[in-house]
């Protein structure tokens, strides 16, 4: 914008009348005219002048050119572009710029064959350039509406320096400088840097930087009070401290300055000039926060190095090349401090460096938390829901849900819970469910477990219980059974069991001797009986043995005075006699030859009936079980009784006899076998009565006796 110009000694009136000085006279502002320079020529605009200055639309007004941008939509004039600057930082990928991260791609292919030589994160360097959209009035830098300025005003590219990223580490900034370590006479100072991602891991550039400060003498003094002496050349000279000599320290030099500085051979350490010699060194670290004496000993990688003059000195021997190390194992514990470890690889090369422990192998706690209490003999573990838990899992037919792994209380090791208690999968019991005729079982006896080494053996199969199933082979030299029937093996001079048959449910003495000396062979299976016709058959088609006579199963026959029939293999009779209800000082009396009592006066001689022995056959009972047609012996009768006066105490005496019983001597009880459901057998105790007599009144409780 250009203004017409006034001479400093104005002849117009003063400016409070609103005139201004142009070519000698005085005008209103509103008539002054507006100078342009254009092309190195003065161009002078008369008011209203209409002037296009780029993509500006200018008009004089008041002696000034406004102008307005309306029209410079994408058309403002650009700078040439500045130099590239400096390679910046080594960055990830990730946040250059897309022109830089395509340049990338295509320098590392994101293809196997192509990445880096490295396992590091890929790093990369920009440089950048810049420039600015002018006001085309002015020729400045444009100061109005920025979304005018249409085209690019920054540019990136990839650092052109090949090498700028080869330290694969993220620097942070350098830090501030540290005080001097000396106040005069020749000291120095640190800064120090940390390597980001990845952490530690091939960083090459130095993590410290040093520089000389307070090379002068002290106030006063000379080079030589502080054992420093005056150099003219160069005292600010590298190294200048023991730790100029450290790995990862760079000793920044800079133009030469004259100044003091320890003599030749000697470096300073702790503010004063020691002999290299005497130089403590660095473990080259973030911090160098452990230094080593001189001739210490440090192992480095493999290799065990001294320090020497400041330095680490490692013997020239080959490294072991180590693999990738494995996954971490699973926690030895799932609760309660466990560890877990893994390992890598190692390979000696010749005449290098053997391989340690500490190079293959690595521990470190896991599962630090407590373990809750577990039932005795139960132990915490990391997935109580593994398959199997208990040992009805091997049972054949069922099945362990798979669940995902949860933590608790399970049996250690491969043991299996049966019954509240752990034990080895070899003593789970069976089921005889899983036996090969399990399923004519009944569901009772499919149920029923059985120890581990149980044998059970069927027609020519034998199966033994092991590890909660049956294990069946077949029996050689063996015959096939009938029905009900299985096979019977014996050893040379073995005794042969004792085979059921349908006559002993009516025997009324135990068969305790049937069949004594059976050779191996068929026989009724528990629970069936052998039949006269031959087969074996169950209790409900047992034929019925009356008085030495069988009875086909389920026939009806007609006695002296009893209609009888032969159900489930027992005798049922009965008799067709009217009731009777004898009127007072009668009683029943049973007629000889004749099948029903009746009733008759008693006699005196009836009456006087002494006490005696008497022997009946009864069918006795016990819950389920029976036995018919068993010879009782009882004792009845009549014993006299009186009543005596007296003329003193007890004035009356009574005695009362009772037909009483006195038992065998030698036999006071006989064993009977009742006959239950089943085929089991019911022992039973009978009393054996030897004699009857009067005698004082006992009571008749036997258990008491």
């Amino acid at each position: 914008m250009s203004r017409s110009r006034h001479t400093a000694l104005s002849l117009c009136p003063p400016p409070a009348q609103g005139l201004l000085e142009q070519t000698g006279g005085c005008v209103p502002p509103e008539q002054c005219s507006c100078q342009h320079i254009s092309g190195g020529a003065r161009v002078t605009l008369a008011p209203g002048d209409h002037l296009q200055l780029g993509c500006k639309e200018c008009e004089c007004q008041h002696g000034a050119l406004q102008c307005t941008s309306q029209g410079c939509q994408g058309l403002l004039p650009l700078s040439g572009w500045s130099e590239w600057s400096p390679c910046g930082p080594c960055l990830p990928a990730s946040v250059l710029a897309p022109a830089s991260r395509a340049a990338l791609e295509e320098r590392w292919p994101q293809d196997p064959a192509g990445l880096p030589p490295t396992s590091a994160p890929l790093l990369a360097s920009e440089q950048h350039r810049h420039r600015l959209c002018l006001d085309p009035e002015t020729g400045r830098p444009w100061a109005g509406d920025p979304d005018l300025c249409a085209g690019p005003l920054s540019q990136q590219r990839l650092c052109l320096d090949p090498g700028a990223c080869s330290d694969l580490c993220q620097w942070s900034p350098w830090g501030p400088w540290s005080p001097c370590q000396v106040p005069c006479s020749g000291g120095f100072r640190l800064r120090w840097r940390e390597a980001g991602a990845p952490a530690g891991g091939g960083c090459r550039g130095p993590w410290a930087q040093t520089e000389s400060c307070n090379t002068g003498p002290c106030p006063g003094e000379s080079c030589e009070a502080r054992d420093t002496v005056l150099t003219l050349g160069c005292a600010n000279r590298c190294p200048r401290s023991c730790v100029d000599l450290w790995d990862h320290v760079q000793c920044l030099q800079g133009p030469c300055r004259p100044g003091c500085r320890c003599p030749p051979g000697h470096l300073v350490q702790d503010g004063r000039c020691v002999p290299i010699s005497s130089c403590r060194c660095g473990l080259p670290s973030s911090n160098a926060s452990r230094v080593l004496a001189p001739a210490e000993v440090v192992r480095l990688d493999c290799r065990d190095c001294t320090c020497v003059n400041g330095s680490l000195v490692c013997p020239h021997r080959e490294c072991p090349v180590l693999g990738p190390w494995s996954a971490w194992s699973r926690c030895s514990a799932p609760c309660g401090w466990g560890t877990t470890e893994r390992h890598r690889s190692c390979d000696e090369g010749p005449g290098g460096t053997p391989c340690q422990a500490q190079d293959t192998e690595q521990r470190q706690e896991c599962n630090l938390q407590p373990c809750p209490e577990c039932p005795p003999g139960q132990v915490f573990r990391a997935c109580a829901t593994s398959c199997p838990r208990l040992c009805s899992h091997l049972w054949p037919g069922s099945l362990c849900a798979p669940e995902p792994c949860r933590p608790g209380c399970g049996c250690p090791g491969e043991r299996l819970l049966h019954d509240g208690t752990c034990v080895p999968p070899a003593a789970c019991p069976c089921v005889q469910l899983s036996l090969p005729w399990g399923r004519t079982l009944t569901p009772a006896e499919q149920a029923q477990e059985l120890p581990s080494g149980t044998v059970l053996t069927q027609n020519c199969t034998r199966c033994v219980c092991q590890g909660g199933a049956f294990n069946c082979s077949h029996l050689d030299d063996c015959e096939e059974c009938p029905p009900g029937e299985v096979w019977q093996q014996l050893a040379p001079g073995e005794p042969g069991p004792c085979e059921p048959t349908c006559q002993e449910p009516n025997a009324t003495e135990a068969q305790g001797d049937c069949r004594a000396g059976q050779a191996r062979g068929c026989m009724c299976r528990r629970g069936r009986f052998r039949s006269l016709a031959g087969p074996c058959v169950t209790a409900d088609r047992c034929e019925c043995w009356r008085h030495g006579r069988p009875y086909p199963p389920g026939s009806e026959w007609q006695e002296a005075c009893a209609s009888c029939r032969c159900l489930g293999g027992r005798t049922v009779c009965t008799q067709h006699c009217p009731p009777l209800a004898c009127a007072q000082g009668e009683v029943i009396v049973q007629e000889p030859g004749s099948c029903c009592p009746s009733c008759h006066r008693e006699t005196l001689a009836e009456q006087s009936a002494p006490c005696q022995r008497l022997t009946e056959l009864r069918n006795l009972t016990k819950g389920p079980c029976y036995l018919d047609q068993v010879a009782v012996s009882y004792c009845s009768g009549h014993c006299p009784s009186s009543t005596n006066v007296m003329p003193e105490e007890p004035y009356l005496l009574s005695q009362c006899d009772c037909c009483s019983y006195r038992l065998d001597s030698e036999s006071p009880v006989r064993v009977l076998h009742l006959r239950c459901p089943g085929g089991r057998m019911e022992p039973v105790v009978l009393p054996v009565i030897h004699s009857c007599q009067c005698s004082a009144c006992q009571g008749g409780d036997f258990s008491k006796r």
